[in-house]
């Protein structure tokens, strides 16, 4: 068994394809919404139209926390990948545990073999020796294969630990991006040029989740 462990190919291209998804999705439905409200907007102000609120902005923003709901389905298959080979693991624990106690089965009845019968010689020697060297091969084996379970599972963890920490990044982001729209509304600046930094806000996120997945998958596959 190798001590790398990789993610499976449709794995890959699973969560390769729900970002990009997620991504195209958000970027159109926040460029048609805006665009819907200022397409057709007269130059005389003095004509009624719907203002930009601090509600619109903030239901947009709900709207991108709600794409990462995304990463459930990721750590939900990831998570059934992981319990599918450790239950071959087990079995395959099980199966060297039986023939374990098969090998200590017939050294037990081997010995009690030798302490019954006197005549046997070189012949019963060689088996006995034959039969403890069959035995240790096997225990090496056991050893050799639950160390590599180990080092899987505790690199598996170290992996998983990183996560919080790149969506609380993300978040913190987010956060940020939201307070700027706060203060442009309160400040009164115009409409364009609050359009614009929401397109640049979803330019920006539109970079930088391919990079953080990108990353964890690099890490995955390294």
């Amino acid at each position: 068994m190798s001590d790398n462990q990789t993610i499976s190919p449709e794995l890959e291209l699973q969560i390769r394809q729900m970002i990009d998804t997620g991504i195209a999705d958000l970027k159109a439905e926040l460029v048609a919404y805006i665009d819907e409200k200022y397409v057709g907007i007269p130059d005389d102000e003095e004509e009624a139209t719907e203002p930009l609120t601090l509600n619109m902005v903030m239901l947009q923003i709900t709207a991108i926390f709600e794409k990462f709901s995304h990463y459930d389905e990721i750590y939900r298959t990831f998570g059934i990948e992981a319990d599918t080979f450790q239950d071959e693991c087990n079995e395959n624990i099980d199966g060297m545990r039986f023939r374990l106690e098969h090998f200590e089965g017939q050294l037990r009845d081997f010995q009690n073999r030798l302490l019954i019968e006197e005549s046997g010689g070189d012949s019963a020697i060689m088996v006995n020796r034959e039969l403890k060297s069959q035995f240790e091969q096997l225990a090496k084996e056991v050893q050799e294969t639950i160390n590599q379970f180990d080092q899987y599972f505790q690199s598996e963890l170290e992996h998983l630990a990183e996560l919080p920490a790149e969506m609380a990044t993300l978040k913190e982001q987010l956060d940020k991006r939201q307070t700027k729209a706060e203060a442009l509304i309160s400040s009164q600046e115009n409409k364009q040029l609050i359009l614009g930094k929401l397109r640049q806000a979803v330019d920006q996120l539109n970079e930088q989740l391919p990079k953080v997945v990108a990353k964890q998958i690099e890490k995955k596959m390294g």
